[in-house]
């Protein structure tokens, strides 16, 4: 659609003024939603019963399990910076945060990568048979 030169600043300042009117309408104690979905890096396929730990500015700590498809929401967090810890055993964790608005939705999407084991010591412990030995049975010439 052609737009004359002379409308266009008139037009982004209309977005602009819709946009900062649209934002005001949120006030600073509204409540923001985290969601997303945890997908396996190696498969693609999504993650179930990873825990996702949620931590707002006010100190509040939540903490959800993702479903059979991999999803996770948590809402009625205060606005600002949200950290996010995922943990699952077989996967290294992962930690991030992001700065929501009052208001506001964030969708936080992950590839969860498996973490590598090192096994430093080891401890196997097993019952041994019993061995017995039959003293008629040996051969003495060989014992010297």
């Amino acid at each position: 659609m052609y737009q004359s030169p002379r409308l266009r600043p008139l037009a982004a300042a209309l977005c602009a003024g819709i946009f900062l009117a649209a934002g005001s309408v949120a006030m600073a104690g509204d409540p923001v939603r985290v969601a997303g979905i945890v997908l396996d890096a190696a498969t693609g396929n999504p993650l179930s019963d990873v825990v996702v730990r949620v931590s707002d500015r006010s100190g509040s700590n939540r903490h959800v399990l993702t479903d059979k498809h991999g999803r996770y929401a948590v809402i009625g967090l205060e606005a600002g910076r949200i950290g996010l810890v995922l943990e699952r055993a077989g996967f290294a964790a992962e930690t991030t945060t992001y700065a929501i608005p009052p208001g506001e939705s964030a969708s936080c999407d992950f590839r969860f990568y498996p973490a590598a084991k090192v096994i430093t010591r080891a401890i196997v412990r097993t019952k041994a048979p019993e061995c017995r030995i039959d003293p008629d049975t040996v051969d003495k010439t060989t014992i010297q």
